[in-house]
């Protein structure tokens, strides 16, 4: 009688809940809920050194998350993300989840709850080393930044990036070297925002390179997170960029295929008109007078006269408002207008006095926070 072949059992993972919830969470950042491709929609979690990488991508963004836990090391499984994340957030967070692959579906068992769920496609369908991550990691163009440095200058730039889609090379924002400055921009064409930081080592040779507005917003979640470490690392190329933050999380991009504009053209000198003001006294200035429209992009007119500036807006149909603040001026009376959300929008991200530079109400103002002079912002005026 011959001997029955031996039924190897499946490769399996045991995984923390905790852990597990964030890096499905920071998979469906990338991954859309109606994704038309299956195989997108899906969370590719395979073993590796102590635990699993879990790795999502939209073909243009690929997010990676360690897991610890106890794996086998042929463990490979299509999990569909979002699904397989509502199911674990109504779990009990202490219970450890644990997988296996089945024929066309994963098995999970989370305590006495055992669950069959189709999977999100075949694992040689999911897209596997992209051309610019392959070029990443040979790149000699890898620098460490302090985290909250970095952080701040996002949170800075953001607000200008564009959404407009005839204009997708502003879509991003701009990482250069320039002489010895790590320089990052952003600009909707309506506005400007520039942050000069000090060039790390190995950053000499950081190209120019345009990274998505998505990727920055990824990005910047990370960063805001309590247990971000205190600092980043960042590699780039021509054709890709990543970030590394810690050693669990890694965020890889393809950049920008564009040219972005030559900005330095578009930041204006220091004008003959100098207005300095409290920054949280302008801020509610400009959040008092604007309640009488409910038009995000509501016109406010700054009118400077001898230590004061004057905020004020009118609406066709509600009437005027204006609030007067104290401001140190240089110059004859002047007025100027600016987009009101424009406005709050650099205001609300300055930590100093701020101060306006313009030379009339035509040309472009420049913007300083007193306490950061390395950041400058250029708003366009209003024709009032």
């Amino acid at each position: 009688m011959s001997a029955q072949p031996k039924i190897m059992p499946a490769p399996a993972a045991t995984l923390p809940m905790k852990p597990l919830i964030a890096a499905l969470t920071n998979a469906c950042k990338v991954i859309e809920r109606k994704e038309t491709i299956p195989v997108l929609t899906a969370a590719r979690i395979t073993a590796t050194g102590g635990g699993v990488s879990v790795v999502a991508t939209d073909l243009d963004m690929i997010t990676s998350t360690f897991v610890p836990g106890a794996v086998d090391p042929d463990f490979e499984v299509l999990a569909p993300a979002h699904t397989l994340l509502d199911i674990l957030k109504k779990s009990d967070p202490e219970t450890p989840v644990r997988m296996e692959p089945g024929d066309k579906a994963i098995h999970v068992a989370i305590g006495d709850l055992t669950l069959t769920l189709n999977a999100a496609g075949e694992l040689k369908d999911f897209p596997k080393t992209e051309a610019f991550q392959s070029n990443l990691e040979k790149t000699n163009c890898r620098f460490t930044l302090p985290a909250d440095t970095f952080r701040d200058a996002l949170e800075r730039v953001k607000i200008a990036i564009s959404t407009e889609a005839t204009r997708y090379y502003l879509n991003g924002v701009l990482f250069q070297a320039v002489n010895d400055n790590f320089v990052i921009v952003a600009t909707d064409g309506h506005r400007l925002v520039r942050v000069r930081l000090d060039l790390p080592e190995a950053a000499g040779a950081l190209p120019d390179i345009i990274a998505p507005r998505a990727f920055i917003h990824e990005v910047l979640r990370h960063l805001k997170a309590k247990n971000c470490p205190d600092h980043v690392d960042i590699a780039a190329t021509d054709s890709g960029v990543s970030i590394s933050i810690g050693p669990d999380v890694v965020i890889e991009s393809k950049v920008v295929d564009g040219s972005f504009p030559d900005y330095a053209r578009c930041i204006p000198q220091a004008g003959s008109m100098s207005i300095t003001v409290d920054r949280k006294d302008a801020l509610s200035a400009v959040k008092k007078v604007t309640v009488i429209t409910s038009e995000r992009g509501r016109a406010v007119k700054l009118g400077a006269t001898d230590g004061k500036l004057v905020f004020e807006t009118r609406h066709p149909e509600t009437g005027t408002a204006a609030v007067t603040i104290d401001a140190a001026n240089d110059g004859p009376p002047r007025e100027i207008g600016f987009n009101a959300r424009y406005l709050t929008d650099a205001l609300g991200t300055m930590t100093g006095d701020a101060c306006l530079h313009f030379e009339n109400e035509h040309e472009p103002c420049l913007m300083a926070d007193r306490a950061a002079s390395n950041v400058d912002y250029v708003l366009m005026p209003l024709q009032l």
